[in-house]
């Protein structure tokens, strides 16, 4: 993506269920323009809360503005209370800048 505020979203319903999942990581390569390192988001709904909120997010902070080799960030989903239940939709937000993102992969594990 090359504009600002980029998002990647699934394009229908998905039914996940939270329990099945240990991790979230993304594998990626970047360069955006900021003055500071920007976090990378994924917002997750469920089929009790469908309300798009920050409660429901996985956030990494990026270790800089540019990265030219790929970088794979790994979140443990144990660590957001909400990640729960049946997750119906996602949305990756991979910073809040002008530039480009490469990715690599996006897994739940």
């Amino acid at each position: 993506t090359d504009f600002n505020d980029p998002i990647l979203r699934n394009s229908g319903e998905i039914q996940m269920n939270a329990a099945d999942f240990r991790t979230f990581s993304v594998r990626c390569r970047y360069d955006y323009d900021a003055y500071s390192e920007e976090m990378l988001t994924l917002y997750f709904i469920t089929d009790k809360d469908s309300t798009w909120n920050e409660a429901k997010t996985l956030k990494f902070p990026l270790s800089s503005t540019q990265c030219d080799e790929f970088e794979e960030y790994v979140y443990d989903l144990s660590d957001q209370p909400l990640w729960q239940d049946t997750v119906t939709d996602i949305r990756f937000d991979p910073f809040n800048a002008a530039g480009e993102m490469e990715l690599d992969y996006i897994r739940f594990e």
